[in-house]
C-alpha cells in the first residue's frame, strides 16, 4: 500500500542528499555555492544535514499523528503555518531550509577561510577571520543544539521516524 507522502519522502531525501554531496564536488578553481573552503566545515555540514533530517523524520510522525501531537517548536510551528502541519508541508519546508542551511554553512566557511586581504592590516585581517569563524561555530553549535535537543526530545517521548505514533502512549 503506497502512501502519498512516500513519493514526497523519496523525493526530498533525494534533494537533501543531492545538498549534502554537492559540498564534496569539485567544479575547478571556482567555488560552487555548496563548495567549502574546508573539509572539517564541509564535514560538519553533512553531520548536521544528517542531524536535521533525522529530526525531519521524527516530524514527520508528528504530523502523521495529528490527534496526539504537535508541533513543540514555537518557530517551526510558525514556519510551517500550523502545530499540526501535514506531512508534506514538513518534507517541502525543512527540504528547503537543508538547502539554505547547506548554502550559508558553505558561505560562512568560505568566509572564515578567505585569502589574506593584503589591502588592510595584518591585524585587521586577522580580527576579520576570526569574526568569520566565531560566527561560523556560533552557527554550528545553534544547529547542533537546537535539532539536537529536538530529536533526544522526541525519542524520549517515543516519536520514531517515519511511523505512526501510538496515542495512547502521547507524552505532549
Amino acid at each position: 500500500m503506497s502512501r502519498p507522502e512516500w513519493k514526497l519522502c523519496a523525493m526530498a531525501y533525494g534533494l537533501i542528499v543531492g545538498t549534502a554531496l554537492a559540498g564534496c564536488v569539485s567544479t575547478g578553481n571556482d567555488r560552487g555555492v555548496f563548495e567549502f573552503a574546508s573539509t572539517a566545515a564541509r564535514n560538519a555540514q553533512v553531520a548536521l544535514t544528517g542531524l536535521i533530517a533525522l529530526d525531519t523524520a521524527q516530524t514527520v510522525t508528528i504530523a502523521r499523528s495529528p490527534e496526539c501531537l504537535f508541533e513543540a517548536d514555537p518557530i517551526a510551528a510558525a514556519v510551517f503555518g500550523s502545530r499540526r502541519p501535514s506531512p508534506q508541508t514538513v518534507l517541502i519546508t525543512n527540504t528547503l531550509y537543508i538547502a539554505g542551511h547547506a548554502l550559508l554553512g558553505a558561505y560562512l566557511d568560505r568566509k572564515a577561510n578567505a585569502p589574506v586581504d593584503l589591502s588592510i592590516s595584518a591585524d585587521e585581517d586577522l580580527a576579520r577571520h576570526t569574526r568569520w569563524r566565531v560566527l561560523q561555530r556560533v552557527y554550528q553549535l545553534a544547529t547542533l543544539i537546537g535539532h539536537g535537543a529536538a530529536v533526544i526530545n522526541n525519542e524520549a517521548k517515543g516519536i520514531r521516524p517515519f511511523s505512526r505514533f501510538d496515542c495512547g502512549d502521547a507524552q505532549p
